[in-house]
C-alpha cells in the first residue's frame, strides 16, 4: 500500500479506537469500511509507488495527485485532513475539515495550526510533526475549539510529507471526531453548564489551570477584576507571569509539590501585578483534578482578593510609627522644612521654618516669621528677578514651585540653593507654600568639575587617538566624541546611522565588520580591528564595545571607543617581514625549537611542535599556558625548581628531562635543553633551546622496573585493600544507623514485600509512647498489614497509605505525601506522611516519614482569629469616633458657643448704657468684635466635627449646605442633582456624608477643577451617589499608592455597610466617584428631618 494511503488508512484506525486520552500510541489494524477500501485500492497502484517511508510531494509544493487523492479518500470517511508546511502553517483543507471545525479554507489558510487546539500549550498537544522516515502515524487524543468557542474531543493523526529529493515538505493531519452516547453526553453538558454558572458567579476568583506550565485555561468575571486583564489575555498567560517576581520561585516550588502528589490542596497568600502594573494580594487555594491513574489533568484554584486586609494591617503599623518618624525626620533633615505666604496686600513671611533656615540664610527663623523681606534681599542680585517670577507663576496658576538660586550667606560667602514646594490657597486670599530648602553647593561644584572633566577627556582621546560613542536604544540616541568624528571623517552634525559607518568600512572589511557586531548583538564580544576608508586615504581602526541587555536579552544600550591604529599596522608589517626570514631558517632544524623574549613575552615554536606534540599555532599567552598545562603534575614542582636555581645563579644553559602531554592525550617525556641570553647586566633577555622526544627510551627503562616488581608485593597489596573494604563497609553501616537515629522525625524503612526492616529512635519512642505494639511496629513487622487492619470510618488515612505502598510497590508511583489528625485527650496534633521509594539499583526499598506539624496547623488558626478580630476592631474604632466627634460636638457648641452668646449679650447691654464717646466704648466694642470671632471659631470647629443639620434637617440638607460652604471656600462651582428628601439611618447617613466630605476634600487638594456635581439617587433597595469633576484626572498609579489613606478610608466606610464604592480617572478629562449602600438592613425609619 502507498505510503499516503497507509497514512489515511493507519490514522482511520487508530482515530476509531482511540478513547479520549492525552497518551499518544502508535495505530493498530482496523479494515476500513468494504466501500472505502475498494475505492482506496483502484487507484493505488497508479499514483503512489509501494514502497515505504513518508509521502512524496512534488518540489514545486504539497498539491498534486497523491494529495488529491489523499483527500478524496478523506471526504469518503469524513475526517477532517489538514496540510501544513515545514512551519505548521496551513497550506489546505478538505469540506470535513468545515464541517468538523466551522473555518472555511480561507480563513484558516496561511494560520499557524495551534489556534485550532484548546491545550496548544501542552505538550503533545501541539502539531509538530513526527521525525520523517518510515514509521507509522502517531495518534493522539485532544482537545479541539470550534469556530463558535466549543471545545470537543478528536483524534489526531500525523504523518510526515517529504519532496522527491527526501526534504520534509510538511505534514498531513487527519482528524476523526467520536460520537458520544446521547444521554452521557447531556448529563456531561447539564454539569458542565451548572460549573461553569458557579464558576462566573463566584464572589471570589476563579481559574482552570495547566498542571504541567501553570497557563489559565478558564477564568471567572472576579479573576479579570483582580488582575486588570480580560479573560481572554489571561488564557494567553500562566499564573507564574501575573505572580510577583520575589515570590514566583516559591509560588512555583509549592504549586509543583501540590500536583506531583505531595499535597492534596495548595494554599499560598501571594502578590499579583496587575496589568497596569498595580499590586494585589492574593490568597490561592489551588487543588488538582486527576484522571483514574491519579495523573493530574487541570488544577481548579479560587482566589480571594486580600489587598484590604493587607493594606489595614500596614496601616496600622504605619498609624503606630508615624509620629515617631515624623518627630526623627524633623530633627534629621540636612535642608529647610518651611511654610511661605504671600498676602493678599503683597507682604511675605515665613510663619514656619526649621533651625537649618540659620545655615542656609544667616537669617533666624523667628526674624522671618511675620517678614520675610529681609531673607528675600540675601538672594544673589543676579537671580532674584528669576525667583520673583517662579513664585508669581506658582501663585496664579497653583501649580508646585522650584527654582535653584544663589544666597549671599554673611559667613560663608556665596551658596546654591534648590526649593520645591506645593501651593494652597487660604480663605484670606492669600497663598501658602509648604516646601523645602536644601544646599546644593556641592552637586554645583560636581557639575562644574564634571563639565571641566569632560573638556580633558576631549584633549585626551585627540592625543591618544581614541574616540568613543555611546547608544541609549530607549532614546533613539547615538553619541560620538570629537575624535571619533575627525577618525571616521565625518562632521558633527550629520545624522549618524549603522549603514553610513558601514559605508566607511573597506570593502573587503565590510562583511566582517558586520558579522562581528551582528554577533555582539546576540552577546559576544566585539573588539576588533579592520580598515576604513577616509576621503580616499585607507586606514587601521581597533574597535571595542560593551553593550547592555534587559533580562530578555533585549538590547538597552552600549558604550565603546575607537582607536586609529594605522601607525602601529605600518610597524608591524615592517617586523612581520623580518620575523618570516628568521622562522624560515628555524623551520630546516630538526626536533621543536623555541624561543622566548622576556621584555615582549612573544614566544615562537618551529614546526616540529605539531610533529612531536600534535598541536600547533600557539601565541604568546596560549603557548605559556600550553606548556604550564601540559607538563606532568609530579614533574612540574622540581622542573620549577631547577628554572629558578638556574635564574638566581645566572647559568647560560639549562638541561632537564620531564613528561608533557601529546594533543591526543598520552604521555611524553622529553630532553629539554635550552640557552639562557643574558644583557651586559646580567639579566635575562631571551631563552632559547629545543625538546627532543625521549618517550621510547623511557618506556623501556620502566618495562625493565615492571619485570621486577615482586609477586608478594601485589598478593599483600591486594589483602590489604579487601580489609580496608571490610571495615568501610561495617563503618558506613555504623554511621547511616546512627544518622536516622538522629532524625527528629519518625521513619522507617519498608522492602519489596511491605514489611519493616529499619526504624529510627523517634519511631521507636513514638510507638512506646502511644502504646504500640512493638511486635507490630517494629524491626520485621509486616507494615502493610497493620495500616490494612487499621483502615476504616475512623480512620481513613491508613487505608489511603496502605494503597500508596501497594502502588509503589508494583513501580506506579515514585511518591505519596498525606497530612492526618492524631489528637492526644490533652492536646491536639497534626502529623504529615510522605513516602518516597529510594532510589537504587540494588532491592525495591520504601522511606517512610511521620513529621508533626501541629505547630503550623495551630498557628493558621490563630492567624484566622486574629484577622477577624482586627476586622471588627476597624469597625469598631469607626463607629467610635464618630461617636466622640458628635460628643465633642455638641459640647462645644452647647456649653462654650452658649456662654459666649451670653457674654456677647452682656457686653451688648453694658454698651448700651455707655456714653458712645467715652473711651472705654471703643475698647468694649473690639471685645465684642473678638467675643463674635470666637462664636465663629466654635461654630466651624463643632459643625467640622459633625454638621449639627445632619441629625436635625437630614442628609440632603447638610449636602446642600457643605457644598455652598466648598464653593465658598474653595471657589470651585457645585452643581447638585439631588431629590428633596432622602429618609435614611443614622450610620448611613453618617458614612454617606462622611465620604462626600473626603471626595470633595479631594477635589479641592489635587484635581485643580474648576466644576463639581453632586447627584444623589435612591430607593427602597440602595443609595446611589455619584461625585464627577473637571480636573486632571486621578490615575490608576495615584489609587494603587499604599499612603492614599483618604481612599483607603472611603472604600472601608463603603464596605462597612455592605455597599459598593469605585473611582474611575481619565487624565485630563476629570474623576468620577461613585458609590451604592445597600438600605435592606438600613431603613428609612432610623432618620427623620426636623
Amino acid at each position: 500500500m502507498p505510503p499516503a494511503y497507509r497514512a489515511l488508512d493507519t490514522t482511520a484506525q487508530a482515530a476509531a479506537k482511540s478513547p479520549h486520552t492525552t497518551r499518544e500510541r502508535h495505530s493498530a489494524s482496523m479494515p476500513l469500511p468494504v466501500a472505502q477500501k475498494e475505492r482506496l485500492l483502484m487507484n493505488q497502484e497508479a499514483m503512489l509507488p509501494a514502497s515505504g517511508g513518508s509521502m512524496p510531494v512534488p518540489d514545486t509544493g504539497l498539491a498534486g495527485a497523491p494529495l488529491a487523492l489523499a483527500k478524496q479518500i478523506g471526504e469518503l470517511m469524513g475526517d477532517a485532513i489538514v496540510v501544513l508546511d515545514p512551519q505548521q502553517c496551513i497550506v489546505q483543507t478538505n469540506a470535513a475539515f468545515d464541517r468538523i471545525f466551522g473555518y472555511s479554507a480561507d480563513e484558516v489558510h496561511g494560520r499557524h495550526i495551534d489556534f485550532l487546539y484548546a491545550d496548544n500549550g501542552h505538550a503533545g498537544a501541539r502539531a509538530a510533526p513526527p521525525p520523517a522516515g518510515p514509521a507509522p502515524a502517531v495518534c493522539t487524543d485532544i482537545r479541539c475549539r470550534h469556530r463558535d468557542g466549543r471545545i470537543f474531543f478528536a483524534t489526531r493523526a500525523i504523518t510526515p510529507l517529504s519532496g522527491t529529493d527526501g526534504i520534509p515538505a510538511g505534514s498531513l493531519l487527519v482528524h476523526r471526531t467520536s460520537t458520544p452516547n446521547p444521554a452521557s453526553e447531556a448529563a456531561r453538558q447539564g454539569s458542565e453548564t451548572a460549573f461553569r454558572t458557579l464558576f462566573g458567579l463566584s464572589l471570589v476568583g476563579s481559574a482552570e489551570a495547566d498542571p504541567a506550565t501553570g497557563r489559565l485555561l478558564t477564568v471567572n468575571g472576579k479573576m479579570s477584576e483582580i488582575t486588570g486583564y480580560s479573560a481572554a489575555e489571561l488564557q494567553t498567560m500562566s499564573f507564574r507571569e501575573l505572580t510577583h517576581p520575589d515570590d514566583r520561585d516559591r509560588d512555583w516550588e509549592g504549586f509543583r509539590r501540590t500536583m506531583t502528589g505531595s499535597s492534596g490542596l495548595y494554599v499560598v497568600e501571594k502578590r499579583y501585578v496587575r496589568k497596569d502594573g498595580g499590586i494585589v494580594w492574593v490568597r490561592v487555594q489551588s487543588a488538582p483534578l486527576r484522571d483514574a491513574q491519579g495523573v493530574a489533568l487541570r488544577t481548579v484554584a479560587l482566589i480571594q482578593d486580600i489587598t484590604l486586609q493587607k493594606q489595614a494591617e500596614a496601616a496600622l503599623r504605619q498609624q503606630l510609627e508615624m509620629q515617631a518618624l515624623l518627630n526623627n525626620i524633623m530633627a534629621t533633615v540636612p535642608g529647610v522644612i518651611y511654610s511661605y505666604q504671600l498676602r493678599p496686600d503683597g507682604s511675605i513671611c515665613m510663619p514656619y521654618a526649621s533651625a537649618a533656615l540659620v545655615q542656609l540664610f544667616g537669617v533666624a527663623p523667628e526674624a522671618v516669621r511675620d517678614d520675610a523681606s529681609s531673607l528675600m534681599e540675601r538672594i544673589h542680585p543676579e537671580d532674584i528677578a528669576t525667583v520673583r517670577q517662579s513664585i508669581a507663576l506658582s501663585y496664579e496658576a497653583m501649580t508646585p514651585w522650584r527654582a535653584e538660586f544663589r544666597v549671599i550667606h554673611p559667613d560663608k560667602g556665596e551658596l546654591w540653593v534648590d526649593g520645591h514646594s506645593v501651593p494652597q490657597r487660604e480663605a484670606d486670599g492669600s497663598v501658602l507654600w509648604h516646601g523645602y530648602l536644601s544646599d546644593i553647593t556641592t552637586r554645583k561644584a560636581m557639575e562644574q568639575a564634571l563639565r571641566q572633566r569632560e573638556a580633558d577627556l576631549r584633549r585626551a582621546q585627540s592625543v591618544a587617538q581614541t574616540g568613543s560613542w555611546q547608544l541609549n536604544v530607549h532614546n533613539n540616541e547615538l553619541l560620538w566624541s570629537d575624535e571619533n568624528h575627525r577618525i571616521f571623517g565625518i562632521p558633527r552634525g550629520i545624522p549618524l546611522s549603522y549603514e553610513s559607518f558601514l559605508a566607511i568600512a573597506h570593502p573587503e572589511d565590510r562583511d566582517y565588520v558586520d558579522c562581528a557586531w551582528q554577533a555582539a548583538l546576540l552577546g559576544a564580544p566585539y573588539d576588533i580591528e579592520h580598515r576604513i576608508v577616509v576621503a580616499g586615504e585607507t586606514r587601521w581602526v581597533r574597535e571595542r564595545a560593551e553593550l547592555e541587555f534587559d533580562a530578555q536579552g533585549n538590547l538597552l544600550g552600549g558604550f565603546g571607543s575607537t582607536q586609529d591604529i594605522t601607525e602601529l599596522k605600518c610597524a608591524a608589517a615592517a617586523l612581520a617581514a623580518g620575523d618570516a626570514r628568521f622562522r624560515l631558517a628555524m623551520e630546516a632544524v630538526a626536533g621543536v625549537v623555541y624561543e622566548w623574549h622576556r621584555r615582549s613575552g612573544a614566544t615562537y615554536w618551529s614546526s616540529g611542535l605539531a610533529r612531536i606534540f600534535g598541536v600547533s599555532d600557539l601565541d604568546a599567552e596560549d603557548s605559556r599556558v600550553w606548556w604550564r598545562a601540559n607538563v606532568h603534575p609530579e614533574d612540574r614542582p622540581r622542573v620549577r625548581a631547577e628554572i629558578l636555581q638556574a635564574h638566581k645563579a645566572g647559568h647560560d644553559q639549562l638541561q632537564m628531562e620531564y613528561r608533557m602531554r601529546h594533543g591526543c592525550g598520552h604521555w611524553l617525556h622529553v630532553a629539554d635543553c635550552a640557552r639562557i641570553v643574558r644583557d651586559a647586566n646580567g639579566r635575562l633577555e631571551r631563552v632559547v633551546g629545543s625538546l627532543t622526544d625521549i618517550s621510547a627510551r623511557k618506556e623501556a627503562e620502566a618495562e625493565l622496573r615492571r619485570i621486577n616488581d615482586s609477586l608478594e608485593l601485589l598478593v599483600a597489596r591486594r589483602t590489604a585493600e579487601a580489609e580496608a573494604r571490610t571495615v568501610a563497609l561495617q563503618e558506613s553501616e555504623r554511621f547511616a544507623r546512627a544518622t536516622i537515629d538522629a532524625l527528629d522525625f519518625a521513619l522507617c524503612v519498608l522492602d519489596e514485600r511491605g514489611h519493616i526492616i529499619a526504624v529510627n529512635r523517634v519511631w521507636r519512642e513514638f510507638a512506646q509512647a502511644n502504646g504500640g505494639d512493638e511486635k507490630l511496629l517494629g524491626e520485621g513487622a509486616d507494615y502493610l498489614a497493620v495500616c490494612s487492619a487499621a483502615a476504616g470510618p475512623a480512620c481513613p488515612v491508613a487505608g489511603r497509605v496502605a494503597d500508596a505502598v501497594r502502588t509503589a510497590i508494583a513501580g506506579g508511583r515514585q511518591s505519596f505525601s498525606v497530612e492526618y489528625e492524631c489528637h492526644a485527650p490533652e492536646e491536639r496534633r497534626w502529623f504529615v506522611m510522605h513516602l518516597s521509594a529510594f532510589p537504587s539499583d540494588g532491592p525495591l526499598r520504601l522511606v517512610i516519614k511521620h513529621e508533626e506539624i501541629s505547630a503550623r496547623k495551630l498557628a493558621e488558626e490563630e492567624r484566622l482569629a486574629s484577622a477577624r478580630r482586627i476586622k471588627r476592631l476597624a469597625a469598631h474604632l469607626a463607629t467610635v469616633r464618630e461617636e466622640q466627634s458628635a460628643s465633642i460636638a455638641r459640647e462645644v457648641h452647647d456649653e462654650l458657643g452658649g456662654t459666649l452668646t451670653m457674654v456677647k449679650l452682656s457686653l451688648a447691654m453694658i454698651g448700651d448704657g455707655m456714653d458712645h464717646a467715652a473711651p472705654q466704648h471703643a475698647a468694649l466694642n473690639s471685645v465684642l468684635d473678638q467675643v463674635s470671632a470666637a462664636l465663629q471659631t466654635v461654630k466651624r470647629i463643632s459643625t467640622n466635627l459633625r454638621p449639627a443639620t445632619l441629625d436635625t434637617l437630614g442628609f440632603i440638607a447638610t449636602v446642600k449646605w457643605y457644598a455652598a460652604q466648598f464653593s465658598q471656600m474653595t471657589g470651585i462651582a457645585t452643581e447638585l442633582h439631588l431629590p428633596d428628601y432622602v429618609g435614611l439611618s443614622r450610620s448611613v447617613a453618617t458614612t454617606a456624608f462622611r465620604i462626600v466630605q473626603e471626595a470633595l476634600t479631594n477635589v479641592a487638594k489635587h484635581a485643580q477643577a474648576s466644576r463639581v456635581v453632586i447627584a444623589v439617587e435612591h430607593d427602597r433597595q440602595q443609595l446611589a451617589i455619584a461625585i464627577e469633576d473637571d480636573g486632571i484626572g486621578l490615575s490608576d498609579a495615584s489609587q494603587a499608592k499604599p499612603d492614599s489613606f483618604g481612599l483607603i478610608g472611603m472604600l472601608e466606610r463603603a464596605q462597612d455597610l455592605g455597599g459598593q464604592l469605585s473611582i474611575a480617572g481619565m487624565p485630563g478629562a476629570g474623576t468620577r466617584l461613585a458609590l451604592r449602600i445597600p438600605l435592606g438592613d438600613h431603613g428609612e425609619h432610623g432618620e427623620s428631618p426636623t
